[in-house]
């Protein structure tokens, strides 16, 4: 019966060090700021059409539009991305619009949903991009399991405004059409 008492007793605590990052750590949040060498019009509209995602989100597949194919608050998408062997599939909600100042999307995933919002200002022919991004797992162990993985999501998904940004610097590229 001891045996018995000590095996739940290393469960429980087991369990309970699995949890307990994520009941400490609900979310993760960071900042980014870029400084982008491109009119605020040409990075707000990079961001926005849909069309343009797969030229600076790694492993971008494809986005379906659900509903109306439209990019004002409320609009939702499919994104189709591959990591590695895998293919994700994402629903993007644009939950914030305002015309070259402010663009909000939320990102549900099974694991987890992803809040970025990214303010954007224009100073002496530079657009000045401030992303506030927020992490938060579906429920206490994959909170956990974010904790573990902060380093590499956040990695991930600051490349993805860096690619942006390179992106947008190119000489050649336009992003909004002529």
């Amino acid at each position: 019966m001891k045996v018995v008492k000590y095996i739940i007793a290393g469960l429980s605590l087991l369990l309970i060090l699995v949890i307990l990052p994520g009941i400490v750590k609900p979310a993760l949040n960071w900042e980014q700021n870029l400084q982008i060498n491109r009119p605020v019009k040409s990075v707000y509209f990079a961001m926005i059409n849909p069309m343009k995602m797969g030229e600076w989100i790694d492993g971008f597949e494809k986005v379906e539009a659900l509903g109306s194919f439209s990019s004002g608050a409320g609009s939702k998408y499919l994104l189709t991305l591959r990591v590695g062997d895998e293919i994700i599939k994402i629903r993007e909600e644009i939950t914030s619009f305002k015309w070259k100042e402010e663009l909000g999307l939320l990102f549900h995933l099974p694991q987890m949903e992803v809040d970025v919002t990214a303010k954007f200002s224009y100073e002496n022919r530079q657009t000045y991009l401030n992303i506030q991004t927020n992490v938060r797992g579906n429920n206490p162990f994959q909170r956990s399991v974010l904790v573990f993985f902060q380093k590499r999501i956040q990695q991930r998904l600051d490349q993805n405004f860096l690619n942006l940004k390179s992106l947008l610097e190119e000489k050649s590229y336009h992003p909004v059409p002529h």
